[in-house]
């Protein structure tokens, strides 16, 4: 459901290289995009390298898992069989056998299996385990219906698989606010705003060691505001 333009895929220097021989080298390069990060365009997406995509390592245990007891609706965790000790790895993707993900704009089924990922690391100390989890369980919202009772799970790679990560998406699913702020009254400086960006600039003097100083600050938050226009692609 995102918006058409502006879409982006940031990849390793490691997957540049094979997501370019998947493609066949089909890019194309607009004379506008000629900044050195950028790969190419291709399908709508303009990718560009990166080196800090983050690298995912699976837990102990991904195969012979199933939903335990009955979930509970709006819950941001799921219930599973397991045994003591198996590890469960903050950013580990899994699906869940026959509930699919549903149009965020009419609840409608995508008739596509929902992924789900693990919020933070977990360990498990008995023969069930609570993994946190996004999105939510929500019925019509982000899933056709709640999982039964020992329905299958399925992982994406193998335990304890190191997997590399990229990102896909369209740029209103994340903001950079800055603050504007203000210089000293007894200082001499400037505030500069352009583009949404902000950066303070002044200087100052000691009198006692006779040594002058320039800063320059800036204030800023980076926030996620739309998670549905984006996705993380494993592998």
């Amino acid at each position: 459901m995102a918006p058409q333009m502006d879409r982006y895929a940031l990849v390793s220097a490691r997957e540049k290289a094979r997501v370019g021989k998947a493609l066949n080298n089909q890019w194309t390069m607009p004379t506008e995009l000629s900044r050195k990060s950028t790969i190419g365009m291709f399908s709508g997406l303009e990718f560009n390298e990166t080196a800090s995509t983050p690298i995912i390592t699976n837990g102990s245990k991904v195969a012979g898992l199933t939903t335990s007891g009955t979930q509970t609706a709006g819950a941001s965790t799921i219930t599973i069989t397991s045994v003591a000790a198996d590890t469960f790895k903050k950013g580990q993707t899994f699906t869940i056998a026959g509930i699919n993900g549903v149009n965020p704009l009419n609840g409608g089924d995508t008739g596509a299996l929902r992924q789900f990922v693990i919020t933070a690391d977990v360990t498990a100390s008995g023969t069930t385990v609570v993994l946190p989890i996004y999105p939510a369980l929500i019925v019509g919202q982000t899933i056709t219906a709640l999982p039964a009772t020992a329905t299958a799970i399925t992982f994406v790679g193998a335990a304890n698989a190191v997997l590399g990560s990229g990102l896909v998406y369209n740029k209103d699913a994340f903001r950079l606010a800055f603050v504007s702020l203000q210089v000293p009254e007894d200082k001499v400086g400037y505030t500069l705003n352009k583009n949404g960006f902000s950066i303070r600039v002044y200087s100052g003097s000691d009198v006692t060691s006779d040594m002058s100083t320039t800063r320059l600050d800036i204030a800023c938050g980076l926030a996620v505001v739309r998670p549905e226009f984006a996705a993380k692609v494993v592998g």
